[in-house]
């Protein structure tokens, strides 16, 4: 008897050879694997991962999380079809949904984290898809996804939820009724900040419609990346202890102190979503945001006088990491898009990482303590 493989090989073959013509027809009509844009027994294994980490019924892994969403909704919408998105959403997704969909004459109607409340009276039938974030990004604001499903079923469309920021280990949005869940894999569940990728998991059915308009569109995992994926995903849970006990910390910690305007944490109290959190979520995260009593000029001082934090415009990684929302994720909105999401220039986010708390904290207080130089007091 033959051991089996404790990690998943990569299979780096972009074709898989048969021993005759017949073979061949009869692994395309299986869907073996024949040719890794349309499968491939590495990217299978980290799709069966996140699958079960979401309790969905199957999951599906794409070159980048944008891939994986314009794959989404490519499947979803027609012509004349509309939706309904939640304004607090990634830059990169607000950009597509904004200016790519109405080409296709589909229609977006944005909606406020206000309007969760009236989402049922907001739902029509020609309404095919609701999209969320939550937490959003970067405010870390929390939707309630088991309500906004109910709505959504009862006008006969469909709920996507991208669960980016809590990771399966902190919110499970199928088990609340969401139908289709999306990740950028290259936050938490890579985990290491060395590879691009995203995942969208839900029910069979609509999984394969998804996989179709993948084969079609290219945006198929590379097998190196998914191995990397599924290794990370290994320590997922491991990982996001430590760094959400570094960013509760962190946040408690600015909640008090100078120069800082206001702080975002959803296990904060004074976060405006603090009690739905603590219902619909296990865990509050390892993203903190949080707006400095500055301008332009203070945020970039204090930003180039971090040392064990760097300056990156990504998060979820072992390295904790610190951006200007403006000025990156959601630089291609206007700033009147970006005020209504209460997206100023003072305002930072911070992904907390695996070093020592205290050290992130002194770090911290060194880029406040330069901006309190800068402004003379």
């Amino acid at each position: 008897m033959r051991g089996k493989d404790i990690v998943p090989p990569i299979h780096r073959s972009a074709v898989f050879q048969f021993e005759s013509l017949p073979d061949l027809t009869a692994a395309i009509a299986e869907g073996d694997y024949v040719y890794s844009r349309w499968a491939n027994p590495t990217v299978r294994a980290v799709e069966e991962t996140v699958m079960e980490l979401e309790e969905a019924e199957d999951a599906l892994a794409f070159s980048s999380g944008m891939a994986a969403i314009a794959t989404l909704l490519l499947t979803t919408l027609r012509k004349g079809d509309r939706l309904i998105v939640l304004r607090d959403v990634y830059g990169g997704t607000f950009e597509f949904i904004r200016d790519l969909l109405p080409r296709w004459g589909i229609e977006p109607i944005w909606i406020g984290l206000q309007d969760g409340q009236n989402l049922t009276r907001l739902l029509q039938k020609e309404h095919r898809l609701v999209y969320i974030e939550s937490p959003t990004n970067p405010l870390l604001r929390v939707f309630p996804i088991e309500e906004t499903a109910n709505a959504s079923h009862g006008a006969g469309a469909l709920l996507v939820v991208d669960n980016t920021f809590a990771t399966p280990v902190n919110q499970r949005p199928i088990a609340l009724g969401a139908d289709v869940v999306v990740h950028s894999a290259s936050k938490f569940l890579g985990g290491h900040n060395d590879l691009i990728g995203g995942f969208a998991a839900g029910k069979k059915d609509f999984m394969n419609e998804m996989s179709k308009m993948r084969t079609l569109l290219g945006g198929v995992m590379d097998p190196h990346a998914a191995f990397l994926c599924w290794r990370g995903l290994k320590t997922l849970t491991l990982r996001l202890r430590t760094q959400s006990n570094n960013a509760a910390g962190i946040a408690r910690h600015l909640d008090s102190r100078p120069y800082v305007r206001r702080v975002w944490y959803p296990g904060l109290q004074s976060h405006p979503d603090f009690e739905l959190a603590r219902r619909q979520m296990s865990g509050f995260g390892a993203v903190v945001t949080f707006e400095l009593d500055t301008d332009v000029q203070g945020v970039q001082r204090f930003l180039k006088s971090l040392r064990t934090i760097k300056v990156a415009p990504s998060l979820g990684g072992c390295d904790s990491l610190i951006t200007h929302p403006a000025s990156t994720s959601h630089v291609g909105l206007s700033r009147s898009e970006r005020e209504l999401m209460g997206i100023g220039d003072g305002l930072v986010r911070l992904s907390t990482g695996l070093e020592d708390l205290q050290i992130l904290i002194g770090d911290l207080d060194g880029g406040l303590k330069c901006i309190e130089n800068l402004s003379g007091k």
